[in-house]
C-alpha cells in the first residue's frame, strides 16, 4: 500500500537529463519475507500539451524509476518551447509489486507540473519598421504599431 495515492511535484523545464525528479514515493507492505520485497514500476505515463490540453499517452522512457527505491529519474529534455507537443503536466501511474506468489500490486500517481522559464527573447513581427511624422503633428496622436510576440 502507497502511503499517498497522489504525490505531487514542480520541474523547471530546463531541468537536467539524468537528474532526479522525485524521490518521495513509499509503500509498505506488511508480509514478512519476500512476500514483503518491493519493487517500483512506471506502469504509465499520460503527457498534457500546452497548447489545447490533449491529454497523450507517452511510449518513450521519459522518466525511469529506481526498482528498488522509486526515485524517478527524467530522461528526456523538458523544454516546453523544443517539443511539438508542448507537454506541460505528466501523470505517472507508478506500480509496487511485492514479491509473492502471486504478486501482488497496488499504485499511485505522480502528478509532475513542468514550470515554464523565461528563456526565449520576444520576436518583433517584422525585421525593419519605418514611421513618418510631420513636424507639426500633436504629441498623443499614434503613428504606427510596433508589434512583438514572446
Amino acid at each position: 500500500v502507497f502511503l499517498s495515492s497522489h504525490y505531487f511535484t514542480v520541474v523547471p523545464e530546463d531541468a537536467e537529463i539524468g537528474s532526479v525528479l522525485f524521490a518521495g514515493i513509499v509503500a509498505r507492505d506488511v508480509d514478512e519475507g519476500t512476500n514483503a520485497e518491493l519493487s517500483y514500476f512506471i506502469a504509465s505515463i499520460v503527457g498534457l500539451t500546452t497548447q489545447d490540453g490533449t491529454e497523450v499517452t507517452i511510449t518513450e522512457p521519459f522518466f525511469t524509476i529506481d526498482v528498488d527505491t522509486a526515485t524517478v529519474i527524467i530522461n528526456t529534455d523538458l523544454e516546453r518551447e523544443a517539443s511539438v507537443d508542448d507537454f506541460h503536466y505528466y501523470q505517472l501511474t507508478v506500480e509496487a509489486r511485492d514479491g509473492g506468489e502471486p504478486s501482488l500490486s497496488a499504485s499511485a500517481v505522480l502528478a509532475v507540473t513542468v514550470s515554464d522559464l523565461n528563456d526565449s527573447p520576444p520576436e518583433f513581427s517584422e525585421t525593419e519598421y519605418s514611421l513618418s511624422v510631420p513636424e507639426n503633428e500633436p504629441s498623443d496622436v499614434i503613428v504606427g504599431e510596433i508589434e512583438a510576440l514572446d
